[in-house]
């Protein structure tokens, strides 16, 4: 079993009981490494794991980490060369960028993990370029520091994006490759979206699992083009069950669960639902199965192995609502295959 599976099997184990899993990550550059002395007892270790990284991934995961904190925008450079050694270090000295990170499980652990890490860095003296804790941010006041509680769910979540982040194949690829381009029109959807779910996951108990953005989407995440909208997939869990997972009368009832009333992002279950079938996958299995999506600022993207298939597919037959094979699928189809073969 890999690593991804066994964490994510702990966390639904867990999902029930008063035991929280959460994740300390130790930088590269960082010497620290906490004792069980220093922990506590009551912290049961669960599991330790290593990934060597370049300074690329470095950048990219600690923006995924802080998403949202207007500081870590403007200082992720040097932030960045805190905790990571720059290429010159590697390659001349002999250096490893190994991030080593420890998963924990306690009861209640989402009570006081943050205190926890407050108490370490006192008594060690050390900033926050030692090591980092998976503990959320309050969604009211994100990037600030705040006593407000945090709920069991969002620990959870936090804790999933970590696992993700450090451990899931296909979000591992795109940090490895991803670069961010500020200037792309995408960030904008990007941001609208995320914000559109943000609200409804409290509206209408929409939940960010259920959900997966596709098409150009991805290639504006991996920085390989801008794209003029964002298109995304859905499926709630209480629909897994059911039988026909490909009949259009279930896509049907799906996708009109769904208000969106934005012209820069929107639902593309019944446009894309066919042209997927033909690839061999439903619109449950893309957003459910973790082999065919990945994880970037809370949002789940449609992998870019797939999206290839897809614009393969399409330099080949004409899309749903299109007249012909368009140039732009060409085109798209050849810049994804310098990324991947």
């Amino acid at each position: 079993m890999d690593t991804f599976t066994k964490f994510m099997d702990l966390i639904e184990k867990n999902k029930n009981s008063e035991n929280d899993i959460g994740i300390i990550i130790y930088w590269p550059k960082s010497t620290i490494r906490f004792s069980s002395h220093d922990i506590g007892k009551e912290l049961c270790h669960q599991y330790t794991g290593t990934l060597e990284v370049d300074m690329k991934f470095g950048t990219n995961l600690l923006k995924e980490i802080h998403y949202g904190k207007e500081w870590w925008d403007r200082n992720i450079e040097e932030e960045t060369k805190k905790r990571f050694y720059s290429n010159e270090e590697i390659l001349y000295n002999n250096m490893k960028n190994n991030i080593t990170y420890v998963l924990y499980i306690s009861q209640n652990l989402h009570k006081s993990f943050k205190g926890l890490k407050k108490t370490l860095r006192e008594k060690y003296k050390v900033d926050k370029s030692a090591f980092h804790f998976s503990d959320p941010d309050c969604f009211q006041h994100l990037g600030i520091n705040c006593n407000c509680e945090v709920s069991k769910e969002a620990f959870r979540e936090e804790t999933i994006k970590h696992i993700y982040l450090l451990t899931h194949p296909n979000t591992i690829h795109f940090l490895k490759n991803a670069v961010y381009k500020p200037n792309y029109k995408f960030n904008q959807y990007l941001n609208k979206y995320i914000k559109w779910l943000n609200i409804h996951r409290l509206t209408n108990n929409y939940k960010w699992i259920e959900f997966c953005i596709d098409n150009g989407g991805i290639l504006g995440a991996y920085g390989i083009r801008d794209t003029h909208d964002v298109d995304f997939l859905y499926y709630p869990i209480l629909y897994n069950n059911v039988g026909d997972l490909d009949d259009k009368k279930v896509i049907e009832n799906v996708t009109n669960m769904i208000e969106v009333n934005d012209k820069d992002f929107g639902c593309e279950n019944k446009n894309h639902r066919d042209e997927y079938l033909r690839l061999g996958y439903n619109i449950k299995d893309i957003i459910h199965n973790p082999e065919n999506n990945f994880y970037h600022f809370g949002c789940k993207f449609m992998s870019l192995s797939i999206l290839k298939k897809f614009k393969y597919n399409r330099t080949h037959t004409i899309g749903t609502g299109h007249k012909e094979i368009r140039q732009k699928d060409i085109n798209d189809y050849k810049l994804i295959t310098n990324i991947i073969h």
